[in-house]
């Protein structure tokens, strides 16, 4: 096979991990390469004749919707397949003799009308009890494929068994994103994950309506930003603070790592808390943390969240007046402000904060926030919907 040829063949290949139109395109050049009429990959459950993946070259549609619902069962290669290494191929005529294909169901009702009798095939990759299979076919007056013809296939295997391993691990990583992304929108607070420069890497859909929804802040270079000059830099330097600490280790508690954003129009008041991400964060989460720096905090302290107690007890042994203090201090309000609600002395709420830190492991209110609404808690979250 000329070089070009291969070549080209590669090209298609490799591409079609990120543009499926070009495994339509390696198909066509395979066919092609082989001499013949058709070509097909298909990912296939062996034992339950189910298809979760067809796609081809010159093959009827109307003969493929026959295949998938009954001649599947038929098909000698696809059973054949179960039995041979991954990367070997084979020939029709290594499964089952020309004169005996000819008296088949398999040949008369169906090969005969794809124009088809001559085949060559490959299990070019296993996973669990999947196995996705290529064939190429021609009819019975073109004669048997070659060895030349056949090597042809032969000769992609390893670099089909590849492009198909990097497809089907970029499909996993797709569909873990999506749905990671839906677990983080599901929680009513906005959160701004951030990089050394302050550079947004992700936001939650909660974070993108507040600042869609309050004319004072905006996002303007992959940065949250304000339109009011002072709060602009309120923000910038809650980031900086916090980039900080994960670059040197150390924190002051201070005003510098919170702002309150006035309510403007029709927009709630807005609190915003910077808070260092950690090595710790929460697997599920997906952030890579050599990355990000920290996180901003976003919430309008009218509108009540509460995770229910039940499960604050189950994962931290939480007492009802705790969970209670924990669920107003993440609307944005201070230990002051939240004794007053809760009708505590403020004697009494910092020692209950204090047994929270203790249960939860942590040692500061924004290490509290940041705990709670970055665990599986955060999705029991209930929203005011007045």
């Amino acid at each position: 096979m000329h070089q070009d040829v291969f070549g080209n063949l590669l090209d298609n290949l490799y591409h079609s991990v990120l543009d499926q139109a070009h495994l339509k395109e390696f198909l066509q050049a395979l066919a092609a390469a082989m001499d013949a009429d058709t070509a097909l990959l298909r990912l296939v459950d062996i034992d339950s004749n189910q298809i979760f993946f067809f796609e081809h070259h010159n093959y009827h549609p109307e003969l493929a919707k026959e295949y998938a619902s009954y001649y599947i069962k038929l098909d000698l290669f696809t059973q054949y397949a179960r039995n041979i290494p991954t990367g070997a191929v084979v020939r029709s005529q290594e499964i089952i003799p020309d004169c005996e294909l000819v008296k088949t169901e398999l040949y008369n009702d169906y090969m005969r009308r794809l124009g088809s009798f001559h085949l060559v095939g490959a299990c070019a990759l296993r996973n669990g009890g999947r196995s996705a299979l290529i064939s190429t076919f021609r009819d019975k007056k073109a004669g048997a494929f070659t060895d030349g013809e056949s090597g042809v296939l032969r000769q992609l295997m390893p670099h089909l068994n590849c492009a198909l391993t990097i497809s089907q691990r970029m499909e996993q990583l797709s569909s873990q994103h999506q749905m990671l992304s839906h677990e983080m929108d599901q929680t009513p607070i906005g959160m701004i994950f951030f990089d050394a420069t302050g550079s947004i890497i992700d936001l939650n859909a909660r974070a993108s309506a507040i600042i869609d929804e309050h004319p004072l802040l905006y996002i303007r270079h992959r940065k949250l930003s304000s339109q009011q000059l002072d709060l602009r830099k309120k923000i910038e330097l809650m980031v900086q603070t916090i980039v900080a600490f994960t670059q040197q280790g150390t924190l002051t508690p201070s005003a510098d790592t919170a702002v309150r954003v006035p309510g403007a129009d029709k927009a709630r008041e807005i609190h915003i808390l910077a808070s260092p991400l950690g090595k710790q964060v929460p697997q599920h989460l997906n952030i890579d943390t050599q990355k990000c720096y920290g996180v901003l905090i976003l919430g309008a302290p009218e509108q009540r969240q509460g995770i229910p107690h039940a499960i604050l007890k189950a994962l931290y042994n939480l007492s009802f007046a705790e969970s209670r203090l924990v669920n107003l201090l993440a609307t944005g309000v201070d230990l002051k402000e939240a004794s007053d609600q809760l009708e505590i002395s403020p004697h009494t709420a910092r020692a209950q904060l204090k047994s929270v830190f203790r249960k939860t492991g942590v040692k500061r209110q924004a290490e509290l926030i940041k705990l709670v609404f970055t665990s599986p808690a955060s999705l029991y979250l209930k929203r005011n919907k007045s």
